[in-house]
């Protein structure tokens, strides 16, 4: 026999509150894609690709699922930015290599959100 935990449904204000939160984190997301943009040098080797990667994250952003942008928004808050700052770093980095290559926004947050995640997970299990 399996116990499921339901969750009360969430008021249209809690909601309300999640689309503001999602579409915050979504809007200094794109700030620091914006500045990582700006940050390339044109001398480096790898400015090519990453002017190009940065512009398949930006360009894809409007595609990740909402429940990710929350989970890495809640996270954010509840570390005080680490989240936020730990991205900034990574889009720094994007085109550096074939491993700092990614196809579009959820694969690059994906990167970031599911170990994150799996480790709550596993804690709540323990």
């Amino acid at each position: 026999m399996s116990t499921m935990l339901h969750e009360p449904e969430p008021s249209d204000d809690e909601i309300r509150e999640m689309i503001n939160v999602i579409d915050d984190f979504a809007d200094q997301l794109r700030d620091a894609i914006a500045a990582a943009a700006i940050a390339v040098s044109p001398a480096s080797p790898c400015a090519d690709a990453a002017r190009d990667g940065l512009a398949r994250i930006a360009g894809t952003l409007g595609q990740v699922p909402d429940v990710t942008l929350y989970n890495l928004a809640s996270a954010d808050r509840a570390t005080g930015g680490i989240i936020m700052m730990a991205l900034k770093i990574r889009l720094r980095a994007v085109g550096g290599g074939p491993t700092l290559d990614h196809p579009d926004a959820a694969t690059f947050l994906d990167e970031l959100h599911r170990p994150l995640f799996d480790t709550v997970r596993k804690r709540r299990v323990n």
